[in-house]
């Protein structure tokens, strides 16, 4: 791809989050999340109680134990990702954001109320970034390199967009946790696998972004 090309390319993924993004600095906060609260109905309760588990760290373990029967080298990537996750959620929620309020707490502060689901354990402090969102990027990005059909890529980024969503619906987080956290999922992601490839495979083609764009030479 020449570079005229990767520009244009990178351009559009910039124009991309950058929309996606829009609602996070154009209203208030908790804008959203007060929204999306007011359309509780029972199927969604349980839809998305059920739903926010695509973001659960638990299916790391699943599916590198799952890989380990396609190829070993997969799940290393995995379990690499998760690992260097861990650590940067670790570090932005307990260290560089701590005590950041979630809307449970949030709410409460403004005297406005909200609906809960029941069964489910809201959580009121660390609400930057999500981690269960950036989990669930994480994986779309990686399922997106090993299964590289284009209806299996749209499928797992829109289960991921699934998550994070649920993260909101259920009061765990704001809309801007959730943006950053999904940001955040896809760059570590890319960038394990970018890196692996360059030491075992050096060809750019190992990645999503890379295969999909051709950013790497």
């Amino acid at each position: 791809m020449g570079i005229r090309k990767k520009v244009v390319v990178v351009g559009i993924l910039i124009l991309m989050l950058a929309l996606a993004g829009l609602p996070a600095f154009l209203y208030p906060k908790g804008h959203f999340a007060l929204w999306l609260n007011y359309q509780h109905t029972p199927f969604l309760d349980v839809f998305f109680k059920y739903a926010t588990y695509l973001g659960d760290g638990a299916l790391f373990a699943v599916l590198g134990i799952l890989l380990l029967f396609k190829r070993f080298y997969y799940a290393l990537v995995l379990g690499i990702i998760a690992a260097v996750q861990t650590v940067v959620i670790h570090v932005l929620k307990r260290i560089i954001f701590a005590g950041t309020p979630r809307p449970k707490a949030f709410f409460e502060e403004l005297d406005i109320p909200i609906q809960l689901v029941e069964g489910v354990k809201v959580h009121a402090m660390h609400s930057f970034p999500s981690g269960h969102t950036a989990t669930a990027f994480a994986l779309a990005t990686f399922a997106a390199w090993v299964w590289p059909k284009t209806g299996w890529q749209i499928l797992f980024f829109v289960l991921a967009a699934i998550a994070g969503l649920s993260r909101i619906y259920l009061m765990q987080h704001f809309y801007i946790d959730v943006f950053f956290g999904s940001i955040t999922g896809m760059l570590v992601a890319e960038g394990v696998s970018q890196s692996m490839s360059r030491t075992r495979l050096a060809n750019p083609q190992h990645t999503f972004w890379g295969r999909r764009f051709g950013l790497l030479k």
